[in-house]
């Protein structure tokens, strides 16, 4: 109980914006699954792309990030500008190996 109360006070104190994306980040030399995206099909390279990472399933899939970082669930959310010119990938970390669905919000 007191581990989860701390969890929620943790969540409250995030920006939106900044919930799931320190985890979601793939860093050099450190282990563990990270399925790389291959962008395609992109109208022009502004602003940023953005990569989410949930269960699949329908109790999770698109659900509000606070909320699911409260529940401890799986939640990794990805911001990155896009390169100038070639191909776009991107690299997301997810917690183990497994089935994940992904969403471009």
């Amino acid at each position: 109980m007191m581990v989860h109360l701390l969890m929620q006070a943790a969540v409250a104190t995030l920006p939106i914006q900044e919930l799931g994306k320190a985890d979601a980040a793939c860093r050099q030399d450190e282990a563990g699954p990270a399925p790389m995206v291959e962008v395609v099909g992109l109208r022009n390279r502004r602003g940023l792309l953005k990569l989410e990472a949930y269960l699949p399933d329908d109790a999770g899939f698109l659900a509000d990030g606070a909320t699911l970082v409260a529940e401890g669930r799986v939640f990794r959310r990805l911001e990155v500008p896009p390169a100038a010119d070639g191909r776009i990938s991107m690299c997301i970390r997810v917690p183990r190996p497994g089935r994940y669905a992904m969403a471009r919000p």
